[in-house]
C-alpha cells in the first residue's frame, strides 16, 4: 500500500525589516538589553552561544563563540555593538565572568531568560514573533542582500553546509522585485 506524505505549508520565516530593527533598538531599553540586541545583531550568533560569551571572548571588534558541537568560531562585533557592549560592561558593578548577566541576580542569563528579553523588547516595539534566532535570520538575510558572498555568510553563521545558510536568508520579496525592475527590461 503506498501511502502519500501530507504536504505541509511551507511559509518563509521573515527576516527584521530595518524599521522593525531600528524600533527594537529604540524600545530596549537598559544598557543590557540594547547590548543584547546589538550583539545578537551584529553576530548573527545563535542564542546559546551569546549566553555562552564571556567578558573575555570579547576583544576590539571580535568575540569568540562556541557553537554547535563545542566549535569555537570568531564573530565580528560592529560599531553599534562595540559601543553598547562599552556602555554596558562600564555600567557593571559584579566580578561575574559572565558578558550577559541578570540585572539582580548578577548571574549568567540563561537561554530562556533572553528570549524573554527579547520578546519583551519587541512587546514595547510593537514587532511581532520577536525572538533571537529572527536576528540570525535578519543578518543572514542583509548580508547577502547587500552582496556578501554565501560562502562568507555560511561561515558568518557556522553553518557546515551552505545549503542550511540558504535555508536561512531567503531573499526579501521587495528584493526581488527590485531587482526585476533593475535586471528584467
Amino acid at each position: 500500500m503506498n501511502i502519500k506524505s501530507i504536504r505541509k505549508e511551507l511559509r518563509i520565516k521573515k527576516p527584521f525589516t530595518e524599521t522593525e530593527l531600528e524600533m527594537l533598538r529604540k524600545e530596549s531599553g537598559s544598557l543590557r538589553n540594547r547590548a543584547i540586541v546589538e550583539v545578537l545583531y551584529s553576530t548573527g550568533a545563535r542564542v546559546g552561544e551569546v549566553c555562552g560569551m564571556d567578558i573575555r571572548d570579547v576583544e576590539g571588534d571580535e568575540a569568540v563563540v562556541f557553537g554547535k558541537g563545542e566549535k569555537e568560531r570568531t564573530v565580528y562585533l560592529n560599531a553599534r555593538a562595540r559601543l553598547a557592549l562599552k556602555e554596558y560592561l562600564g555600567s557593571r558593578k559584579d566580578n561575574c565572568t559572565a558578558l550577559f548577566v541578570g540585572e539582580r541576580s548578577k548571574r549568567r542569563l540563561s537561554k530562556n531568560a533572553m528570549e524573554r528579553i527579547v520578546r519583551e523588547i519587541g512587546a514595547r516595539a510593537g514587532v511581532t514573533d520577536c525572538h533571537p534566532h529572527r536576528f540570525r535570520r535578519t543578518v543572514a538575510t542583509l548580508a547577502l542582500n547587500r552582496g556578501m558572498p554565501i560562502e562568507q555568510v555560511q561561515r558568518m553563521l557556522g553553518h557546515e553546509d551552505i545549503a542550511i545558510t540558504t535555508i536561512y536568508a531567503k531573499s526579501w520579496e521587495e528584493t526581488v522585485k527590485a531587482n526585476h525592475m533593475k535586471y528584467v527590461v
